[in-house]
């Protein structure tokens, strides 16, 4: 579980959920945007210090996806 593909929605905030993470105590790089099926999709990585918080993280932010009703797919 490395990876979430949040589906196009207009109920999330970028910003708000980018806060949650580093408030989880990680970084986040932006890894730039495609073209993917006529939507554009941005990619944002995540910087944990070991494999373990990175999961963390994941997990957390799966919760607040499912709080937030937002479809999302766990990758990898």
């Amino acid at each position: 579980m490395s990876k979430i593909l949040i589906k196009p929605t207009d109920k999330l905030d970028k910003t708000e959920l980018l806060t949650y993470v580093e408030s989880l105590g990680s970084s986040i790089k932006n890894n730039g945007s495609t073209l993917k099926k006529g939507v554009i999709v941005t990619r944002y990585d995540i910087k944990s210090n070991d494999a373990l918080q990175r999961h963390q993280v994941i997990t957390e932010v799966c919760r607040k996806l499912d709080t937030l009703n937002i479809a999302y797919e766990v990758q990898e």
